[in-house]
């Protein structure tokens, strides 16, 4: 996908925005083009993050913390055991543990304060993303089946049970939401037969 956003929409944006200019059509238009084109380019990059890539869960994850507490209202507190910086690993499942992140850093309601915890043991991979926000209610499966879907966190059910992993969403004990996302890691013996 995030090929195709830089190959096909982005480039034919970029030529409408090319051949605009050629003939003097309006400004507010070409402005339109151009916030089109920006926001093609952050979301080819998005889809697929080159510092994950190239750098790694840790390094990517760390990334979009600094990033979050530059703009963000609440103070991100960061936990990684069992992963180095610059470690890659299988490169489906550290997407799928980035997008937990990143998605449940944008599903904060009135939260001050937001943990990520990212644990490798020798069989899985568990992220937990957890805020002291407002939190959801726990009395109702439906209330919280509409919540999830409300909040577009289906695809990542999706993502984390395509690599027979767990995805959980919960109200904290105290107060705020937990997400938690277990997938389970390959054998190094199937590793090694891939």
């Amino acid at each position: 996908i995030s090929a195709y956003l830089h190959d096909e929409p982005l480039q034919k944006v970029a030529y409408a925005l090319a051949q605009m200019r050629e003939r003097a059509l309006p400004e507010d238009l070409a402005k339109l083009l151009e916030e089109v084109a920006k926001d093609l380019r952050n979301t080819s990059a998005s889809l697929s993050p080159e510092l994950l890539r190239n750098n790694g869960l840790v390094t990517a994850v760390s990334w979009m913390v600094d990033e979050q507490q530059r703009r963000g209202p609440f103070q991100i507190f960061l936990d990684i055991q069992g992963l180095e910086e610059n470690e890659l690993i299988d490169e489906d499942i550290q997407l799928a543990a980035y997008r937990v992140v990143q998605e449940a850093l944008r599903k904060h309601a009135n939260a001050r304060a937001v943990w990520i915890r990212i644990a490798r043991t020798r069989a899985q991979l568990e992220i937990a993303v957890e805020d002291n926000g407002v939190g959801i209610q726990s009395t109702m499966a439906d209330k919280n089946r509409r919540l999830e879907e409300g909040l577009g966190l289906r695809g990542l059910r999706q993502r984390v049970s395509g690599l027979n992993g767990k995805l959980t969403i919960l109200p904290r004990a105290s107060r705020g939401t937990a997400v938690i996302a277990t997938i389970p890691l390959p054998t190094p013996t199937a590793q090694a037969a891939g």
